[in-house]
């Protein structure tokens, strides 16, 4: 399923700005290299990376991230070119000029709990087969301007009735008619 803030239409300068509240130093991005020179790359944001615990959809709104030279890894195949995907950790948030600083070493970060929480993360050239399947249902849902129903119609899931016995048995919750609830007070009504 797409993020729920491609079903609300809101304006890309509201969505900014929450996004804005919401990221965090030490978050983990994906970006795409618009330029690169001496002093570094600059970046655009597509969104958050897998495995961050975040997830908006942002790519239309082309904010823009900088990894300073001495903050990049280099790159094992190739050297970065315009166009590629890099994953990496935002060292401080401009909220004013709605820009990031970021790195893709992980000696740069100083919180010794975000480092081990982001050790698990490949920084640098994106190694993933394309981007991933959020990215791609938030834009056929922007550019068909579909609603949340239809989307919901469309996913095969969604019919499978075998969903809701997955569901329960994830949640730990019995699929009764009278005990399907998280809430013991509502058991048996």
């Amino acid at each position: 399923m797409p993020p729920v803030e491609c079903f609300y239409r809101n304006s890309a300068e509201d969505r900014g700005q929450h996004l804005f509240d919401l990221i965090q130093v030490n978050d983990v991005i994906l970006c795409r290299v618009s330029t690169k020179n001496i002093q570094g790359m600059l970046l655009t944001v597509l969104g958050f990376a897998p495995g961050a615990g975040k997830s908006r959809y942002i790519r239309d709104l082309r904010l823009k991230a900088f990894c300073p030279a001495d903050e990049m890894l280099p790159n094992s195949v190739k050297p970065y070119e315009d166009g590629d995907i890099v994953c990496v950790a935002v060292l401080e948030v401009k909220k004013e000029s709605q820009r990031f600083y970021t790195t893709m070493k992980l000696d740069s970060i100083s919180d010794p709990v975000a480092k081990e929480r982001l050790s698990k993360m490949n920084f640098g050239q994106y190694e993933g087969p394309e981007l991933p399947v959020l990215y791609y249902y938030a834009e056929q849902v922007l550019d068909k301007r579909l609603t949340y129903n239809e989307v919901l119609e469309k996913n095969p899931g969604f019919g499978n009735p075998s969903n809701v016995e997955v569901v329960c048995e994830d949640l730990g919750i019995p699929n009764t008619v009278g005990q399907a609830s998280l809430f013991s007070s509502l058991r048996y009504q």
